[in-house]
């Protein structure tokens, strides 16, 4: 559904410019009449676009089970939320930019479909090596963290893709 609302605005944008510049190409008479039909519309499945981001998360609030993907980006957390415990459902996980010390590992190891969990930009020390009995987790994000050393065995279970140079620390499934 995202997709379909992006390649709406797209197009729609698209026509506004073909209209601004020749507005017999859309079959209009002037630039108002251009503004009308690009514009106005645009803006409208825009905001549509926001209503439905806003319902996909009030739906996955009233049942959490179902979530499949989980932000809580920049929310002043301090541990891993106690909500998050069983969600099977759930595929990626962004705890990012938060004051998280150490992951919880009974609630994290309880998201057994989980794909994809950032950790950056949190005060972690230490690399949860218990992460590789996640058999899904592909990518872990750790940018940004006091992490500096990766344990042997998770780099058997993961291939370490950042630079020296970049602040970049990802951790993905070989």
């Amino acid at each position: 559904m995202d997709v379909f609302f992006f390649l709406l605005i797209v197009f729609m944008s698209f026509a506004f410019i073909l209209g601004a510049i020749k507005p017999s190409i859309l079959g209009l008479n002037s630039r108002k009449s251009v503004v009308f039909f690009t514009i106005l519309p645009s803006i409208f499945f825009f905001l549509l676009w926001g209503y439905y981001g806003i319902e996909q998360e009030k739906k996955a609030l009233k049942n959490p089970q179902e979530a499949e993907n989980l932000n809580f980006k920049n929310t002043q957390l301090t541990e891993t939320p106690e909500l998050l415990r069983g969600l099977s459902n759930l595929k990626t996980l962004d705890l990012s930019k938060n004051k998280i010390t150490m992951l919880d590992s009974s609630i994290i190891l309880s998201l057994k479909n989980l794909e994809e969990l950032n950790i950056s930009d949190n005060p972690i020390s230490e690399f949860p090596i218990w992460l590789s009995k996640l058999e899904k987790l592909e990518k872990v994000s750790i940018e940004n963290t006091f992490i500096e050393y990766l344990p042997h065995n998770s780099a058997e279970k993961f291939s370490i893709l950042y630079k020296k140079s970049s602040i970049r620390k990802s951790i993905e499934k070989k």
